[in-house]
């Protein structure tokens, strides 16, 4: 009855797994993994799963052994002149020549007017007091008037007007430029990101086809009761996983990763965060937007004045009434028009441009600190990954001289020894380094943090690249 059971649950397994044998991909611990004693040439029997087996090893000894050189883009240098660059600033200069030839038809000269009339005397005799002089007396008045408003013209402080309209878009440039870098920064991540995933998939893929032909073999084997259905379970469940975590990394539209892996050659990578503070400090966008802001403010104390306050306006008048007898009586009249306030604020207002100025001068001495502490988790984070980055390289230096030495031993023994276990070797190679190039991409997008949260165009400005140790 024991024995029944144990084989009826076999052929459950065996039914499910042919039902599934689509491109499933799973993740075994090797550490727990069956290891059969006899499972060399002579005990497999099946050519098709030894072919499969054969051809494998070719390409991992390829692969392992003669691998294809990458070298992963660095990142540009962003805030250098660009297209977009040149066109932006081809549109603010058109901006402020148009905004400076409308402050040049500012004359200040203005024309007025007014057209009036009387009602009859009789009707408004209660409220009118006017002699029967025709001169006051008047059933209805025209009157036109050209004034010179000199203090809201071009003419009064005319340099500071002009260069305020060159600050205003001045900043509003260095706004966008700032707002640009960041979304240039942005967009080289997920291209960044892209690529790193394309390399990692690429290892992965290997992996899958390498666990397709050990479920192949391990399929044989329990149909010949030659293992446990557990063994196959945990074959099945490591491609499933590895084939879970390749969907994650590998869009259906992006390249398709191939098994020519390629292999990129580990280096720690220092911050220099001496350089990274001259950096900030001197190349921040942010920085030169403050400076910019205090220029404008120092330009705006300048149009600050008690007179600017006022309306002083000369004028010339020309009138024509119509007079009680129906007679025109035309007129000129010269003078000038004010407008004086009787409150004083301009030293309030002066001292709330210095308090102004102040916040500025603050925020830019204590801007760089503040960006400092910000990069700095994304610098520990760095050196931990450095750390981890180098363990793993000298892992997979290890794999390597081993795999070296079953290399010649597999060359000796041809067709004496477990098929099964040499592909497992190659698992191991293939699963160290996928961590080695997972840990390589997350280096990789944290300097690409540093450098967005610094906002430095350059990042080879900061980041220097030694040898493993």
């Amino acid at each position: 009855m024991i024995i029944m059971s144990h084989i009826s649950s076999q052929n459950l397994l065996l039914v499910l797994f042919l039902l599934c044998t689509s491109p499933a991909i799973a993740q075994n611990d090797q550490n727990h993994g069956y290891r059969p004693k006899m499972l060399v040439f002579e005990n497999l029997k099946n050519d098709t799963v030894l072919n499969d087996f054969h051809q494998r090893f070719r390409l991992m000894e390829r692969v392992i052994f003669h691998p294809v050189p990458y070298s992963m883009p660095q990142a540009p240098v962003f805030g250098a002149r660009t297209g977009v660059d040149a066109l932006n600033d081809s549109l603010y200069r058109t901006k402020t020549a148009l905004e400076m030839q409308a402050l040049n038809q500012h004359t200040g000269f203005e024309v007025t007017g007014q057209v009036y009339g009387r009602l009859d005397k009789k009707a408004t005799q209660f409220l009118s007091t006017d002699d029967d002089d025709p001169v006051s007396v008047y059933k209805a008045k025209v009157q036109a008037e050209v004034g010179w408003n000199w203090i809201n013209s071009k003419f009064y402080h005319r340099k500071y007007k002009e260069r305020g309209i060159w600050l205003d878009n001045e900043i509003a440039k260095a706004r966008q430029r700032m707002e640009d870098s960041r979304i240039n920064l942005d967009a080289w991540a997920d291209t960044l990101s892209q690529r790193w995933n394309h390399v990692i998939a690429g290892v992965m893929l290997c992996h899958v086809r390498n666990l397709d032909v050990l479920n192949e073999a391990y399929q044989m084997m329990l149909e010949q009761d030659r293992i446990t259905s557990g063994q196959l379970l945990d074959v099945m469940n490591e491609k499933m996983q590895l084939e879970f975590n390749l969907a994650q990394i590998y869009a259906k539209d992006s390249i398709a990763p191939r098994e020519e892996l390629a292999f990129i050659e580990p280096q720690e990578i220092v911050v220099d965060t001496l350089s990274l503070r001259q950096q900030i400090a001197g190349h921040n966008p942010q920085n030169r937007l403050n400076l910019l802001k205090m220029q404008q403010l120092d330009n705006n104390s300048k149009l600050i004045s008690y007179t600017a306050n006022m309306r002083l306006t000369p004028f010339a008048r020309w009138s024509t009434y119509l007079t009680s007898n129906s007679k025109l009586s035309n007129n000129v009249d010269f003078g000038v028009r004010f407008t004086v306030p009787i409150w004083n604020d301009t030293k309030s207002q002066r001292k709330s441009i210095d308090v102004q100025k102040d916040i500025l001068r603050t925020e830019n001495d204590s801007y760089t600190d503040d960006m400092m502490t910000r990069c700095m988790l994304s610098i520990d984070q760095v050196k931990r990954l450095n750390q981890s980055i180098a363990v793993e390289q000298r892992h997979l230096n290890e794999l390597r001289k081993y795999l070296t030495m079953r290399r010649a031993v597999y060359q000796k023994n041809k067709g004496r020894y477990s098929y099964i276990d040499r592909l497992l070797e190659y698992n191991q190679y293939l699963k160290s380094l996928e961590r080695l190039y997972m840990q390589m991409k997350e280096r990789s997008l944290s300097l690409v943090q540093i450098q967005r949260l610094a906002n430095v165009p350059n990042a080879s400005s900061f980041v220097k690249t030694t040898n493993i140790r």
